[in-house]
């Protein structure tokens, strides 16, 4: 074991506090990531199962502005060639959505059930979280998590990869759907 010696404050008093740490080694869970190959798998059989649920905003997944014009995504600019769009079957929670406005933590787990339900997420069923680049999925992938998910998993290449190697037929953009404000 190592022993750090880490400065405290607490309310009381200033005081030194010697804890101890133990040696943690991560494992790497390959079943918690999926590839686009297993994406293109589920989606050439038009399977909705494992639902595959998309973390991107509302009008990037339905297609009605392109990545570099969605002001709430702005900062993924640097993301060269991405579209808007989404996947055949995909259901869209905003990642925005899962959060508290007032304080940028994650909303009550009542709060998030209703979240995912409103979008049609079986949270009982096996679930592929998505977004443009796989690092907003992971947010949706820990709030399901929270609300007790037992199988889901993010598709790492998410969008960024899924445009620029799916076929044409496997980009739906819902040009029928009224713009988010």
């Amino acid at each position: 074991k190592e022993i750090n010696k880490m400065e405290s404050s607490d309310n009381n008093n200033n005081r030194s506090k010697t804890e101890e740490s133990e040696k943690f080694t991560v494992h790497l869970n390959k079943d918690l990531l999926k590839n686009y190959d297993d994406i293109l798998n589920i989606v050439s059989t038009n399977s909705k199962e494992p639902q595959i649920v998309d973390a991107r905003s509302a009008n990037l997944f339905h297609g009605l502005v392109s990545f570099f014009c969605d002001y709430k995504t702005l900062f993924h600019s640097l993301f060269l060639g991405a579209n808007a769009g989404h996947m055949p079957n995909a259901l869209n929670v905003p990642y925005t959505d899962v959060f508290d406005p007032t304080n940028h933590c994650f909303k009550s787990n009542d709060e998030l059930k209703k979240v995912f339900n409103n979008a049609g997420v079986d949270l009982s069923k096996p679930s592929i979280y998505t977004c443009q680049t796989g690092t907003t999925a992971s947010t949706l992938a820990f709030a399901a998590h929270i609300l007790g998910q037992k199988s889901l998993s993010v598709y790492n290449g998410s969008f960024t990869e899924w445009q620029q190697r799916a076929p044409q037929e496997f980009i739906i953009h819902d040009q029928t759907v009224k713009p988010a404000a």
